[in-house]
């Protein structure tokens, strides 16, 4: 039997949150949801295949945001949704190597289900 890919979905907005848990459930992931960083426990796995979070999180740039997580959590891709759609952003963001993905609210849920599947 093959081991389940694993996700931890990082989002502040609950229905959003519950959305991407069930795609992810229903691609075949074991997933991890929090609402925020410090919600993480740092005795629990942080290693995951793919990292989905929002870039907007209070008092922090989400340059810098980005730059965190690829510190704290080993993880093979980042997918980012966010309503922060302004283009500079998503250059510099897509700069960082591990991020798969860029997608604003409103989404397109095939697309993101392509991209993990």
């Amino acid at each position: 039997m093959a081991l389940a890919r694993t996700v931890l979905i990082i989002q502040e907005d609950p229905i959003l949150l519950r959305i991407l848990e069930r795609l992810m459930m229903i691609n075949h992931f074991e997933c991890t949801s929090i609402r925020n960083l410090e919600e993480l426990d740092i005795e629990s796995q942080n290693s995951f295949d793919v990292v989905i979070t929002d870039l907007l999180f209070e008092g922090v740039a989400p340059r810098d945001f980005v730059f965190h997580i690829g510190e704290v959590i080993l993880h093979s891709s980042l997918i980012i949704i966010t309503s922060m759609g302004q283009a500079e952003v998503e250059q510099e963001i897509f700069e960082q190597k591990e991020v798969r993905g860029f997608f604003s609210v409103p989404l397109d849920f095939a697309q993101i289900e392509k991209l993990v599947a």
